[in-house]
């Protein structure tokens, strides 16, 4: 019996004792019941259903039917932990042949069995082995490698052996959402440079993102879909697109042709840290979306996640991928500065073919290079965050609804972070890159003169290194250009060139841009005979003419060339012989806010 109230010390001694009795008591239920609470028994048919709540979820699940939960995005799993079995198999269906792939793991502590699997619509149990030992727990991990648009899993059962127990894994003490597009999503990694894209060269369980998660000890959410933007999706000639990220990032289930559209209940999953991978799409093909709006679709979209997962307050990280350079880069971390968010800069892959798999696409270690920069950032805000969160036992998908605004104000904001790579990243304002650079003299080539007309777009080439957006596809004899810092050095032979394309499509749009600017030194020497393309024209030629000493040129595009979208800038050897060496650097594509004047200097074809 508890003493009166004012004897603070008498009461402390009260709960020690009403604990013990607790104590007493969880002990002798664990007993009887014959181990811990929430343990299942697998019934004698040795099918356990999907609804049992020794199962645990993670990721998005539509479990209208408890008895068949339904998921498509990639990066969901299902797991458990048995005891007493010699078996283990299951029974799932995939709603396209041949197409949506699973990763099946068992672990005694250790891995001790890894199946890569391929679905279909067959109901016929799957085994994945018969030789457990049934002394020994083993936890058993089904992971979906696949995205949403290869189809959509759905459980019957979990196979083992009758009489055997199950009880739910232990849960992480952290929770991610990552919101991506392809490179989340896992695409083309598992394949080698120059292949085609298909299920088979898919695995979300090896991207930058999985990784992290295990890293930082986090169950993680996936939501992600090749091609998909923050507000416009690739090749799409409408900008917005009726579909981008922002339209489609709470679905329970990715596809809306299997009933897809209904809204994933936020207090299912409560992250720690959102993990923002957008902007690739967005700017990979003509017609670039404008600054100010595409900023301000990103930043809505940003406060929109905010008042979804209002009680969570997590922690945003807002990165630019591999694949794209600035003005994206520039933009998202702008959007970054403006949402309190940590901007981090992913350039840390060598490129091609090194890290690439399919359509340039990271492979498995340019997403090992992308989460090893990464994992430190993600540990030092999950360590830092005050929250605690409750997980759910299991994941659920209740369809309620969220609101989409939220004050953001009193969010304090944090500083950027940039990570080095070997490839310099593209990560300072455009403003100051497409400013004049210190030169002895300065060359504008053009066939008329006037006003631009724009309201300012930069697009880097190579400033202090190869932009992410360009890849060196360069025929110049080997030996006789070094791709360097800040300069490219370059010995102009033998009809070769130093070719400089974009890394997808045709990313020099004259709608965008106007000049082609850069400087070029003689390194001592003067005369070299070199012209400029801009690839695939090669009927327009721009002849330089060098000096001993730097000077920057400026190329006046829109006047000389005949259509609008390019793929590449070349320097190109026209002696056929064997030059002195020359020097380039500083190579930017730009359309400035003012009007610029030109000096004529016809172009020539070549």
């Amino acid at each position: 019996r508890c003493v009166p109230l004012c004897h603070a010390s008498a009461i402390i001694s009260c709960m020690k004792t009403m604990l013990s009795i607790l104590v007493v008591v969880y002990v002798c239920l664990c007993s009887l019941l014959g181990g811990a609470l929430g343990d299942s028994t697998v019934p004698a048919s040795g099918a356990v259903s999907p609804n049992d709540p020794s199962i645990l979820y993670i990721g998005r699940f539509d479990t209208t039917n408890p008895i068949a939960p339904r998921a498509d995005w990639a990066g969901v799993s299902i797991s458990a932990v048995v005891t007493g079995t010699s078996s283990f198999g299951f029974t799932m269906t995939s709603s396209n042949n041949d197409a949506v792939r699973v990763f099946v793991r068992l672990l005694d502590g250790t891995p001790v069995l890894d199946q890569d699997l391929t679905l279909s619509s067959s109901t016929a149990p799957i085994m994945v082995s018969t030789s457990l030992t049934k002394s020994t727990s083993y936890t058993v991990l089904i992971y979906k490698r696949t995205e949403a648009i290869f189809g959509t899993i759905t459980l019957s059962s979990l196979l083992f052996e009758a009489e055997s127990v199950l009880r739910l894994p232990p849960r992480a003490p952290y929770r991610m959402h990552f919101i991506g597009d392809s490179i989340t999503s896992g695409y083309g990694n598992t394949g080698t440079f120059g292949c085609s894209f298909s299920s088979q060269t898919e695995d979300n369980y090896q991207t930058y993102a999985a990784q992290i998660s295990r890293a930082v000890s986090a169950e993680s959410m996936m939501t992600s879909w090749s091609g998909i933007g923050v507000a416009r999706n690739y090749n799409d000639w409408q900008y917005p697109s009726p579909i981008p990220m922002p339209k489609f990032w709470n679905r329970t289930l990715a596809n809306s042709q299997y009933g897809g559209g209904a809204e994933y209940s936020a207090s299912s999953f409560q992250p720690h840290v959102v993990f923002i991978n957008l902007g690739t799409n967005d700017y990979s093909t003509s017609p670039y979306p404008d600054q100010t709006s595409w900023q301000t679709y990103y930043i809505n979209f940003i406060n929109t996640i905010k008042a979804y997962y209002v009680v969570a307050q997590p922690k945003f990280i807002l990165a630019c991928g591999p694949m794209i350079g600035d003005p994206c880069c520039t933009y998202v971390q702008n959007v970054a500065m403006a949402t309190g968010s940590t901007f981090l800069d992913l350039h840390v892959t060598n490129g091609c073919p090194g890290d690439c798999g399919c359509d340039y696409h990271p492979n498995v270690q340019g997403h090992t290079k992308m989460a090893n920069a990464a994992i430190p950032i993600v540990r030092n805000l999950l360590q830092a965050h005050t929250t605690t969160i409750t997980p759910s036992s299991t994941s659920t998908s209740a369809m309620t609804g969220a609101s989409s605004s939220e004050d953001s104000s009193s969010r304090a904001l944090t500083s950027s972070l940039s990570l080095s790579s070997s490839s310099p990243s593209s990560t300072s304002s455009s403003s100051s890159r497409a400013q004049t650079m210190s030169t002895s003299s300065s060359t504008t080539i053009g066939s008329g003169s006037g006003s631009t007309g724009s309201t300012g777009f930069t697009l880097n080439v190579y400033v202090s290194g190869l932009s992410p957006s360009f890849q060196d596809n360069s025929w110049a004899t080997p030996g006789t250009y070094t791709l360097g810092v800040p300069s490219i050095m370059y010995t102009p032979s033998a009809w070769g060139a130093v070719a400089l394309n974009c890394r997808m499509g045709s990313c020099i749009d004259l709608n965008q841009v106007r000049y082609l600017t850069f400087e070029v030194s003689g390194n001592g020497n003067s005369g070299q005979l070199v012209n400029v393309y801009i690839s695939p024209n090669t009927n327009v030629a721009f002849p330089l003419s060098i000096t001993t000493t730097w000077q920057q040129v400026t190329i006046d595009l829109r006047q000389s060339l005949p259509i609008t979208t390019y793929n590449g800038v070349w320097f190109q050897d026209r002696s056929g012989g064997t030059q002195p060496q020359i020097l380039i650097k500083d190579i930017i594509l730009y359309a400035p806010a003012t009007s610029a004047t030109t000096i004529h200097a016809p172009a020539t074809s070549a």
